[in-house]
């Protein structure tokens, strides 16, 4: 394979992991948005036998941690997500040659 085909193997790999990416992220959206909009707050729609699915507000982060911290904490996770998910796709974008280690790729990431 020529250089010209493996880069444009490795483009394709990396423009498809992030179009999964980005429809994970749509699915998401999409069912909390559908949530919100026609299941009422503490509510529950029966998925089977022993699954419910609660229309629940967490005002703070997981299990409700930092819930009465002021709004701050919101702000705080929307950029260490956002920080994390770049972090993420330069390192995918990185390692989408065939044969490149990933620990290599990590100690790159400093440079």
């Amino acid at each position: 394979m020529t250089n010209v085909q493996e880069s444009n193997s490795g483009n394709a790999r990396f423009i498809a992991w992030m179009v999964v990416a980005l429809a994970i992220v749509g699915a998401d959206q999409l069912t909390k948005w559908a949530i919100v909009e026609w299941v009422p707050l503490y509510d529950r729609v029966p998925l089977n036998s022993f699954i419910n699915l609660t229309h629940q507000k967490n005002t703070g982060a997981a299990f409700s941690f930092l819930a009465n911290a002021g709004g701050w904490q919101r702000w705080f996770f929307v950029v260490l997500a956002t920080v994390v998910s770049g972090v993420i796709a330069v390192w995918i974008w990185r390692i989408r040659k065939d044969g490149q280690a990933t620990s290599s790729t990590v100690s790159d990431l400093d440079t």
